[in-house]
């Protein structure tokens, strides 16, 4: 299945972090109920959700929460022979990993692997 970009944030911060995630008054998303400060007159928000797929930060505490439940999580860099980052994430059921994935970014390979964790089928095309 194909999902945008702010989808599969949500997914991976409901599905993997835990996290409650509701909408802003900006239609953008938060984490938890929307926060604001208003400095200057100006409302900003204080907890929005993170891009997980981009961020380095935010994909390598997707890769800690997996870990601290028993998985196994490695990446493998680019080569001359590899267009993509790789993630092998090894949390078994019925005897088989469940989740193998590749992205054009560190994050991006994380958390596409991380999702699938779920039972989330995702469609490459069209992500970036």
């Amino acid at each position: 299945m194909k999902y945008t970009l702010d989808e599969l944030n949500v997914l991976i911060a409901e599905k993997i972090l835990g996290h409650i995630v509701s909408r802003n008054k900006r239609g953008g998303w938060s984490l938890g109920e929307p926060e604001y400060h208003d400095e200057y007159g100006a409302m900003e928000l204080q907890n929005p959700l993170p891009n997980y797929l981009y961020d380095i930060q935010a994909a390598w505490s997707v890769a800690e929460r997996l870990a601290s439940k028993g998985a196994a999580v490695r990446v493998s860099n680019k080569s001359q022979m590899n267009d993509y980052w790789w993630c092998y994430i090894e949390i078994y059921k019925d005897d088989q990993p469940i989740s193998i994935s590749q992205g054009n970014t560190i994050s991006e390979a994380i958390c596409l692997a991380a999702i699938q964790t779920v039972g989330v089928e995702v469609n490459l095309i069209g992500l970036m």
